[in-house]
C-alpha cells in the first residue's frame, strides 16, 4: 500500500476507491491481505485525526457520555470533572469510514465486524464493552504499552512526578493540549493507567463511590 501523505485533511490510499476494497473476497489470501489493508487505514486515519474509537459503523464517536452511560464497568468509575459531552470532536462525525460516497460502496455489517476482529487480534483494537459490542471499538495507533510511556514520559519531562492529577487534567489540561493523547477517550486512558499502576509508576485515587479523583505518578 502506498504510503499516506499527510496534508490539512486526511488523503485515502488508492486502495479506497477500489470497489473490491469493500466487498468481503472469497479468497482466503486475498481476504487477509485485505483486512491488513484495512487495518492500515483505520489506524492511520484515526492516528491523523486523533480519534481514538469508531462506532459499530466506522463513524467517529460523538459523545463519551454515551458511552460512559452504558460502560458497565464496577471497577473503574470515572470522574473527569467535564461538562463537556463531546469529549471526541472530528470535523464531521456523520462520516464513516466504511463509505465511500464516490464509488457508491459501503462495507457490509458483516464484514466491519470482521474487520474489528482482525484489529482485535492484532491488538490494535478493542471492544469497549465487550458484553455489548455495539458501543465501538477502541484504536490504539499505539500499543498500550507504548501509550503507557509516552505519557510518564511527558509526566516525567513535564516535573509532575510524585504530583496528583485528575482525569481532565491529564485529557484536556494545558499542559497536554499539544501532546497525542490529548482528549484521549477516557476507557482507552484508564487501561494505560492501569498498565502503568501494574508496572509501580502510578497510584490511582478512588472516592468513597469508586470514582477515580486523581492519579499520582512515580510510584507508591
Amino acid at each position: 500500500m502506498n504510503d499516506i501523505k499527510k496534508t490539512g485533511k486526511f488523503e485515502f490510499p488508492k486502495v479506497y476507491n477500489f470497489p473490491p476494497f469493500f466487498t468481503e473476497q472469497p479468497n482466503s489470501n486475498t481476504f487477509q491481505s485485505q483486512l491488513e489493508q484495512w487495518k492500515d487505514v483505520i489506524i492511520k486515519y484515526c492516528k491523523f485525526n486523533k480519534l481514538f474509537a469508531l462506532s459499530i459503523t466506522g463513524k467517529p464517536l460523538e459523545s463519551e457520555k454515551d458511552e460512559l452511560d452504558n460502560y458497565e464497568d464496577n471497577d473503574e468509575e470515572i470522574d473527569d470533572d467535564d461538562d463537556d459531552d463531546n469529549d471526541n470532536e472530528v470535523g464531521n462525525n456523520d462520516f464513516s469510514i466504511f463509505k465511500n460516497d464516490n464509488i457508491n460502496r459501503t462495507v457490509s455489517n458483516q464484514f466491519i465486524r470482521k474487520i474489528y476482529e482482525f484489529l482485535i487480534e492484532s491488538e490494535a483494537g478493542e471492544w469497549i464493552d465487550l458484553k455489548n459490542k455495539n458501543h465501538g471499538i477502541l484504536i490504539y495507533w499505539y500499543g498500550i504499552e507504548e501509550w503507557s510511556q509516552i505519557l510518564y514520559d511527558w509526566i516525567d519531562n513535564t516535573g509532575q512526578l510524585n504530583s496528583i492529577l485528575t482525569i481532565y487534567e491529564i485529557r484536556k489540561g494545558n499542559l497536554s493540549i499539544n501532546q497525542e493523547f490529548y482528549n484521549m477517550n477516557n476507557h482507552m486512558l484508564i487501561k494505560i493507567l492501569n498498565n502503568l499502576v501494574n508496572q509501580g509508576k502510578a497510584t490511582i485515587m478512588k472516592d468513597e463511590n469508586n470514582n477515580i479523583v486523581g492519579v499520582k505518578f512515580g510510584g507508591v
